[in-house]
Parts: structure tokens; sequence; C-alpha cells
């Protein structure tokens, strides 16, 4: 199972667990470029304008993550500045027209089926933020970017809302039942334990599947 359909998993919901609060505003990226996420004063920067970096990016030289650093790429050691590369605004306006606006996410959460639901927010929403921002939110050190868990906020906000509509008889799993961790052949269970390692002490999946129940304390506004 994809790593931010357990809640818990993205360090952001131990964070908020214990911010506990009662509605979670997560700002949107209808606009994409344009968004003020984007800015340089009130949001997380804009794109990469320096030097050439990774990942068909170039280093972040303005906002609060000019000049960041990050030690990691691809799972190496391999230090280098916080790269973005955002695609040109023609394929940015596309993108957003058919993948992130509310009424395209409308029938991702109409879909009644687990993994139906799964490979339409992978299709959708997910993967298309780290698409056209490039750098470092393309690769599997996608966390190098802070926007990173700011776009997962908003994952988990459309996984919370699915579960709303079709789990409120508290079956939150949903109907997964695959393999605990992709290195593994045991199925999953609910008594699974995630491990944060020095960031938080481990927990249960299940008690991280209700953002209302549990160690958490948060609920989402809907659409």
């Amino acid at each position: 199972m994809p790593h931010l359909f357990f809640r818990g998993i993205d360090i952001l919901s131990i964070y908020m667990s214990r911010l506990c609060t009662s509605i979670a505003t997560i700002p949107a990226f209808y606009h994409l470029s344009k968004s003020p996420v984007w800015d340089n004063e009130t949001g997380f920067g804009g794109s990469g304008t320096g030097a050439e970096s990774v990942a068909h990016g170039h280093c972040v030289v303005d906002g609060p993550f000019a000049g960041a650093q990050a030690a990691y790429y691809e799972g190496n050691y391999r230090p280098h500045c916080l790269s973005r590369g955002f695609l040109p605004d023609e394929v940015i306006r596309r993108a957003g027209k058919v993948a992130v606006q509310p009424a395209k996410l409308n029938p991702v959460f109409e879909e009644q089926d687990y993994y139906d639901f799964l490979l339409k927010v992978e299709q959708v929403s997910h993967l298309t933020i780290p698409y056209i921002v490039q750098g470092d939110f393309s690769k599997v050190t996608a966390p190098n970017d802070p926007v990173f868990f700011l776009h997962h906020g908003q994952v988990d906000r459309v996984w919370w809302i699915w579960q709303q509509r079709h789990h409120r008889d508290g079956n939150f799993l949903g109907g997964y039942d695959g393999i605990s961790r992709n290195d593994s052949t045991v199925s999953a269970h609910l008594t699974d334990m995630l491990d944060f390692g020095d960031f938080a002490p481990g927990v249960s999946v299940n008690d991280v599947m209700d953002t209302q129940a549990g160690i958490l304390c948060y609920r989402y506004d809907n659409l």
C-alpha cells in the first residue's frame, strides 16, 4: 500500500495530532504555478532560478528556502541545493484543468472499491504536482522539498473524505487486502506497527486510521 494511504506514515499527521485542531484547511493548488503557495514572502518560494541542480531543476534562490541544501538524492548520499524546475506555463495550465480542480476529484470520491479509488487518486491528483514542479519533488527523495508535506496533507484529506463517504462504519481499511510493506509477503493488518525512526514513537496502523480517534485529533473541511 502506498505510504500516503495509511494515516500517520506522513509525519504531517503526527504533527497535526499534537495540534489537536478541529478543522485543517489545506491551501489549494487549483491555479498551480500562480498559487500563493509559491509566494516568496508568505509561501514556500517558487521555481529554481539559480545554478543547475538535480532532476531537471535549478537551485531555489528566493523565498524562505533559498539556499537550502539536501544531503540525499534518489537514495544515495549526494549533497545538492534544493531543486525545482517548473514546467512551461501552458503545460501547467493543462495539467491543472485535467487533474486538480474540484470537479475532477468528485468522480474519485464516488468510487466504491478501494483499488479503483487508489488508481484514480494516483492518476488525477497525487502525481500531478510533483510532475509540474520537477526537481527534488519529482523523485523518491521528494521530502527534500518542504512543499512535499503540504501536498501530502491534501492527499491525506482526499483519503479522509473517501473514508467519510464510504466507510463511516469504521471499516477504514476500505477493502485493502494487500501486503503489509513493499519488502514483505505478509498480509497487512490493523495491528501492524509503523516505524518513524527518530521522528516519533512507533504506533499501530489502527491508531492512525481515524483522524478523530487513537492518537489523532483533527478533521478536514470537505469539498
